[in-house]
């Protein structure tokens, strides 16, 4: 956070007690939990920093705020929306799944009028919100686009774990709506009124000079934190606005709210349309990040990253521009922190690997950011192995993403109610062992375009998938029951 405006803290690192179910990687010849195993040294040392760097950062089950981790700056003992929005499948990946549980529905049950439909930004361990950007209801710093992001959040977590609760608990529903409704009105956010909302908004009438959080920081339309220029909406304020309805419309649809699905659905192309149509610059290749209201004029800063974190933009080109655009730039370890995933995503295997170790590398003096650990964990399992997950149709899908390493292997992954290993041989080779008693769904990818793919031996024929940038990749899916193993390869 912008230092002007917040409490010095200290960077030490307070090592918390873990009372993750998840044992520690050793050598003694016993079954190591979840772990990763490769003949790349650099990739199994990255992975067993980010693993227990991360689980340092668990807190007490006995503590007030009840079961939670750090995502916060270090030292707070407390969690932040927008980085348990961001570390959240992190997380999942390493067993967390009452953590993450518990810290959102903390987020979602103080959601609240006298805050103009805000909720707590950070909360400590302590279960108060944390006093360092808190002193009561009016005076308190937020970022807009954070309500959004935790709704895309909860709907990654549904997917991830089958957890219904994220859908149907009355405490998430009644956010969703307040955050797509109230919250939209309270801070002029619809798509015909954004771009000409004004800078501050909800000032009390009895507002006194010395009132800096309304001023500054109550409010902020952007994850950017800056005082460069009067910022009256950021581009990533967009984008957040735009996956926010899309994903609550699919917890619309998987409700069988098939006229209110169509209806968010629709408010979120509008929000795309939006950006897609004002805010890229042709002269410069880029898009712009900020708007000031009452000048009229557009500015160019930070920010481009959240436009593909909440999956906003579809012209290749744009993509692409966009990611040369952060390469050229540069940024700091939260926001870098975001790419390995992102990198896999999109097809950019050997900077996602490349990505991973530098983040997780002593010389990076500031990898004990929780964000990093978290987020290098979900670079690897969700990034580089190709691991996704979709609960709603009882699916696990996986893709090799691998650049230098010639084999790799996650065992012990505890996903949507059961547990596999699943083992990558370069990028052609996959196999599947699912430990659990539960039947499930594998849907097998492979990169490139391949008219079959060898399941167990036998050929099935592939179907085929690009993603936003063109890439073909092939797959087929697989029936996988319970205590079973299964091999895929083209």
């Amino acid at each position: 956070m912008n230092a002007k405006y917040i409490c010095s803290v200290s960077l030490a690192i307070c090592i918390l007690s873990c009372k993750s179910k998840i044992a520690a990687d050793s050598d003694s010849g016993k079954d190591p939990g979840f772990s990763l195993h490769s003949p790349d040294t650099t990739l199994v040392n990255s992975f067993r920093w980010a693993k227990n760097q991360a689980l340092q950062y668990v807190g007490d089950n006995s503590d007030t705020v009840g079961p939670w981790y750090e995502a916060a700056l270090p030292g707070r003992q407390a969690f932040c929306m927008r980085d348990v929005s961001h570390q959240s499948i992190g997380g999942e990946i390493l067993g967390l799944s009452a953590q993450n549980f518990n810290m959102f529905e903390k987020f979602a049950a103080n959601i609240s009028e006298s805050k103009d439909w805000c909720s707590y930004w950070e909360i400590d361990k302590d279960d108060h919100p944390a006093p360092a950007d808190y002193k009561n209801d009016r005076e308190f710093w937020y970022n807009l686009p954070a309500n959004f992001d935790l709704i895309r959040a909860c709907w990654r977590e549904f997917c991830w774990t089958g957890n219904k609760s994220y859908i149907d608990d009355e405490v998430f529903r009644n956010f969703y709506e307040k955050s797509l409704k109230e919250y939209v009105e309270r801070w002029q956010l619809q798509p015909e009124r954004i771009m000409s909302r004004p800078k501050i908004m909800n000032l009390p009438a009895d507002a006194g000079e010395s009132e800096d959080y309304h001023r500054c920081c109550r409010g902020i339309p952007s994850y950017v934190e800056t005082d460069e220029f009067p910022i009256a909406v950021g581009a990533d304020l967009i984008a957040s606005l735009f996956a926010g309805f899309l994903d609550y419309s699919k917890m619309l649809e998987f409700r069988g709210d098939m006229e209110r699905a169509r209806e968010y659905k629709a408010k979120a192309m509008e929000y795309q349309q939006l950006l897609n149509s004002k805010w890229w610059a042709a002269p410069i290749n880029s898009y712009q990040t900020f708007w000031n209201a009452d000048k009229g004029e557009f500015y160019k800063g930070e920010g481009e990253l959240f436009l593909l974190w909440f999956g906003v933009l579809q012209n290749p080109d744009r993509i692409k521009a966009t990611f040369s655009n952060l390469q050229q730039q540069g940024s700091n370890v939260e926001s870098r922190s975001y790419l390995p995933l992102l990198y896999s995503q999109y097809g950019f295997f050997e900077k996602a690997y490349d990505l991973i170790n530098a983040l997780s590398d002593p010389a990076e003096e500031r990898r004990s950011y929780p964000e990093v650990s978290f987020g290098v964990m979900e670079g690897i399992v969700s990034g580089l192995m190709g691991v996704g997950v979709y609960a709603p149709e009882n699916k696990i899908s996986t893709c090799p993403k691998l650049s230098a390493t010639p084999w790799a292997e996650l065992r012990n992954l505890e996903v949507m109610g059961t547990t596999i290993d699943i083992k990558h041989i370069q990028n052609t080779s996959s196999v599947l062992l699912n430990k659990g008693n539960k039947d499930i769904i594998w849907k097998a990818l492979f990169p490139g375009h391949h008219k079959t793919i060898e399941v167990n031996g036998a050929p099935k024929k592939a179907s085929y998938k690009n993603d936003k940038l063109g890439n073909p990749y092939s797959f087929v899916e697989i029936p996988v029951k319970g205590n079973s193993r299964v091999t895929a390869e083209i």
